[in-house]
């Protein structure tokens, strides 16, 4: 996504809500999106509070890392899937389809918990 001056900015929480929705309403169906903030997603609420709905990352200045140890940093937006949590606290996620760990003290990070209407 470019901004107007010109410069690469990645996926924002606002460009995720705006082309999910678009998406939904395309098929007839609704979203609710709520944002939790970062320090909010931990092991006992995910698994609890919410179990079974979709929760994404929005990812500022994170690193995201496979299991051997290979990263990926992402400075500028990057939105995935929040899969579940590890043992050690990170929250596993996909990122374009391929499964990596995410600190969710690193950068900037905002959930979005879904809920389809």
């Amino acid at each position: 996504m470019m901004e107007a001056s010109g410069l690469w900015t990645g996926m924002t929480v606002e460009t995720s809500k705006y082309r999910l929705r678009t998406y939904m309403e395309s098929y007839g169906a609704g979203v609710k999106m709520t944002e939790v903030e970062q320090g909010k997603l931990d092991v006992r609420n995910f698994q609890e509070t919410y179990r079974g709905k979709p929760v994404t990352a929005d990812v500022r200045g994170a690193t995201i890392y496979r299991a051997d140890g290979a990263y990926q940093q992402y400075l500028s937006g990057h939105t995935m899937v929040v899969t579940g949590v590890a043992e050690d606290g990170r929250l596993i996620v996909s990122s374009w389809g391929e499964k990596y760990y995410l600190d969710p003290s690193e950068g900037r990070q905002i959930y979005l918990v879904h809920e389809y209407e």
